[in-house]
């Protein structure tokens, strides 16, 4: 339901500007394992098996898998916006990338 989701961010929004309570359920918006969110509220951020781009408690050949790629994407989008590139022809460009290669 739209309406849902626009009322989560709305709340989501309101979290982040107070410093003092951060919302580690963030986590889900950005795609991290419900699991790892979950256990990272669970153990306060405490006992991960793997820390990279966040704290895995599930799976950390897999977190440490996905956290390479994510750099490796971040190099790219960094160095195509250092060449003067916009966020939407980054996209455009990835789109073509993807589309070329299946």
């Amino acid at each position: 339901n739209p309406l849902d989701a626009a009322l989560t961010l709305k709340e989501l929004f309101t979290r982040l500007k107070n410093p003092k309570d951060f919302p580690h359920e963030i986590g889900f918006f950005l795609g991290y394992p419900f699991e790892d969110v979950i256990a990272f509220e669970k153990n306060r951020g405490q006992n991960c098996k793997y820390c990279g781009c966040w704290k895995s408690y599930s799976d950390p050949l897999q977190a440490e898998i996905y956290c390479a790629q994510y750099k490796w994407c971040s190099q790219i989008c960094k160095q195509l916006f250092d060449e003067g590139l916009s966020v939407s022809q980054i996209i455009k460009k990835y789109k073509e990338t993807i589309g070329n290669a299946a």
